[in-house]
C-alpha cells in the first residue's frame, strides 16, 4: 500500500488479489484483511478483468467446500440435506418439492365444481318431465 499526493491510500492489484483469495472472494471481508472499505475493494475489482476472474475463482473454491460440506452431512445421513439434494439434484428422477394445497369452500364446505364437456347440448326444461 502506498499514498497518492492527496493522502489516498493506495492498493496494488496483488494485494487486492490476495485478499479476495484469502477470503473466497467476499469483497467486505477482503477490505477488513488489507484495511479499506468494502467500496475501495468494489473499484478495484471491477476495474480489472484479473481481480474479476480472481474473485469469481475464489467464490468457485467457496461453492466447492460447501459442496464438499454437504457431501458430508448426506453421508452421515443427515435428512435435511439429502432432501435438498434430492430435491435440487435428483428432478429428473422424480424428485421435486412438493407443495400441498387444499381449497375448501365457504366456511369450510367442499367446493363444488361443474364440468361441462362441451359434446352434448345442454339439457332442455322439457327432458325433466
Amino acid at each position: 500500500m502506498s499514498t497518492n499526493g492527496n493522502g489516498t491510500k493506495q492498493y496494488t492489484v496483488k494485494q487486492i488479489a490476495e485478499a479476495l483469495r484469502q477470503t473466497r472472494g467476499i469483497m467486505s471481508a477482503a477490505a477488513d484483511l488489507i484495511g479499506c472499505d468494502r467500496h475501495t475493494v468494489e473499484r478495484y475489482v471491477h476495474g480489472s478483468p484479473t481481480l474479476i476472474e480472481i474473485r469469481n475463482q475464489a467464490k468457485q473454491r467457496l461453492v466447492d467446500t460447501a459442496e464438499v460440506q454437504l457431501m458430508n452431512e448426506v453421508n452421515k445421513g443427515n435428512w435435511k440435506a439429502v432432501r435438498f439434494v434430492l430435491e435440487r439434484l435428483g428432478q429428473d428422477r422424480g424428485y421435486r418439492e412438493t407443495m400441498r394445497q387444499e381449497w375448501t369452500g365457504k366456511d369450510g364446505a367442499p367446493v363444488r365444481f361443474t364440468l361441462d364437456i362441451g359434446d352434448k347440448e345442454p339439457d332442455s326444461p322439457d327432458d325433466d318431465a
